[in-house]
C-alpha cells in the first residue's frame, strides 16, 4: 500500500557567530600581520562552529513517526548541502565561505600636500588597520602625492596576483577588491596587451587603456577599485552594481580625496566622509559621483500596460512557487 507523506517546505539558514571574545569567525585578535600565510587553513583553524537553523514551515509526515522522520529529514538535508555529520567538515566548508567573504583591504590617498617620509608611513599604519581583511600580502605604491596600499587575501592566482596592479608600463595603477567573474572572457578582448599575472583583478588596468573610464559596466563581479593614471595623475574609483563589496570616500583638510574599505582607515584624518555610493564611479576628470549602472528597469518610467489584477496574481504565484523549496515522500 503506498501512503502519501504530505508535503513540506524548509527554510535554511546558515550563519556565522561570534566567540567568547568577541571575534568573528576567522578573524584574530592578534591586530595587524599577525596572521599566519596560508589563509584557508588558518580560518578553518580559528573560526567557531557554525550554526544550522532549520525552521520548518509545514511538517505532515502522516504515517511516519516523527522521530524517524526527523532522522531521515536530516540525512537529506546533509546530502543536499554537501554536509557531513563530522562538525569539523561542516566547520571547513563554512570557514572557506567566511574567508571568501573576507575578501581584500584597499585604502588610496589622492592629492596629498604633504609627501614626506612620515606621510607615507602614516598611510602604511592606517593600511595595517585593514589587515583582517587581507593577511596574505601588503603592498602600496606611491607616486608624487598619490598613495594606493592594498591588504590583500589570495585567492585567485595567490603566486603572482600581488597587488597594487599594473599595466606593462606601469604608468596605470589599480588596487582592487573583490573578484571579477568575467575576466577570461575579458582576456580574449584583450589580446594586444601583455599581462604579468593570473589576477582576475589585472584586466581593470588593460580595460582602461583600451576604453578609458566607460569600461566599468563591462565588469562581471563584486569590485570596488581605484585607479591611478601617470600620465596626466588623472584617477577614477567604482564600486559594483548593489554595493557588495565595502567603499568609502572620505576629504582630507588639504583637499585630498580619500578611499578606503573600511571608515577605520579614513575617520582620524578626512575631515567628512561617506559611503561610496554602490552602482557609481567617481571621476577627477569630470569632478564627481556618477552612475554607471543603468539598467532598463532602473528607469523611472510609468508602466503603460492596463492593471490587470488576475495576471498580477498569477506572476506573484509563480514567482512564490520558484523559491519554496516542496519535497514529496511515497512510503510503501
Amino acid at each position: 500500500m503506498i501512503h502519501h507523506s504530505g508535503f513540506w517546505e524548509i527554510y535554511i539558514a546558515v550563519g556565522i557567530r561570534q566567540d567568547s571574545k568577541g571575534s568573528w569567525a576567522g578573524e584574530e585578535d592578534g591586530g595587524a600581520g599577525k596572521c599566519p600565510k596560508s589563509t584557508i587553513d588558518t580560518v578553518a583553524r580559528n573560526s567557531t562552529v557554525t550554526h544550522l537553523k532549520l525552521s520548518f514551515v509545514l511538517l505532515n509526515f502522516y504515517p511516519l513517526p516523527r522521530l524517524v522522520s526527523f532522522i531521515y529529514l536530516y540525512i537529506y538535508i546533509s546530502f543536499l548541502l554537501n554536509l557531513s555529520p563530522d562538525s569539523s567538515k561542516r566547520e571547513n566548508k563554512s570557514c572557506f565561505t567566511t574567508a571568501a567573504a573576507a575578501m581584500c583591504g584597499i585604502l588610496a590617498v589622492l592629492g596629498c600636500s604633504d609627501t614626506s617620509l612620515a606621510k607615507r608611513s602614516r598611510i602604511i599604519e592606517l593600511s595595517r588597520r585593514l589587515r583582517h581583511r587581507g593577511p596574505d600580502w601588503s603592498g602600496i605604491h606611491c607616486y608624487q602625492d598619490c598613495y594606493l596600499a592594498h591588504q590583500r587575501l589570495a585567492i585567485v592566482d595567490p603566486t603572482s596576483g600581488d597587488q597594487p596592479l599594473y599595466n606593462e608600463d606601469k604608468s596605470i595603477i589599480v588596487t582592487v577588491n573583490g573578484e571579477i567573474y568575467n575576466h577570461e572572457e575579458l582576456r580574449t578582448k584583450l589580446v594586444s596587451h601583455q599581462f604579468r599575472t593570473g589576477s582576475d583583478c589585472e584586466v581593470i588596468a588593460h580595460l582602461y587603456e583600451d576604453y578609458g573610464e566607460d569600461f566599468v559596466d563591462m565588469l562581471d563581479g563584486m569590485f570596488s577599485f581605484v585607479l591611478l593614471d601617470t600620465r596626466d595623475k588623472s584617477f577614477i574609483a567604482a564600486r559594483d552594481a548593489i554595493g557588495i563589496t565595502p567603499l568609502y570616500m572620505g576629504w582630507g583638510l588639504d583637499g585630498s580625496v580619500w578611499f578606503a574599505s573600511e571608515m577605520k582607515a579614513l575617520s582620524d584624518d578626512c575631515e567628512r566622509f561617506i559611503s561610496f555610493p554602490p552602482g557609481h564611479i567617481y571621476s577627477s576628470k569630470k569632478g564627481g559621483l556618477q552612475r554607471w549602472y543603468n539598467p532598463l528597469w532602473f528607469s523611472e518610467c510609468i508602466p503603460k500596460t492596463t492593471y490587470d489584477p488576475i495576471a498580477l496574481r498569477q506572476a506573484f504565484e509563480e514567482v512564490h512557487g520558484f523559491f519554496l523549496f516542496p519535497c514529496y515522500f511515497c512510503i510503501a
